[in-house]
């Protein structure tokens, strides 16, 4: 998926986030920043990415959600784009560019 642009891209397949230089991402934040992109603009509930990234894990919970959005924060910033995810834990989140 793009996002718009040559220089921000999700490379689902290889698991890859690129902006100014690429970093590799694992399952489930693949999954989620893959939500994120498809629901861009869009706040989405904690519940609502439960049941999309982890529908099959029952031990998930907020904390889970709360945790991965953080990964893909520092993963985003550190390579240096322009896009943040805001939201609080147990909240709503959204992909802001």
């Amino acid at each position: 998926n793009d996002l718009t642009s040559t220089t921000r891209i999700l490379n689902v397949s290889e698991r890859e986030l690129v902006s100014h230089n690429s970093i590799r991402l694992n399952g489930q934040e693949t999954q989620l920043m893959d939500y994120f992109i498809l629901n861009e603009g869009k706040e989405l509930s904690t519940e609502e990415l439960l049941s999309h990234v982890w529908k099959n894990d029952e031990d998930a919970n907020s904390d889970v959600v709360w945790i991965y959005v953080s990964y893909l924060r520092q993963k985003l910033q550190s390579i240096q784009s322009t896009i943040t995810i805001d939201g609080i834990k147990g909240g709503n989140y959204q992909l802001v560019k």
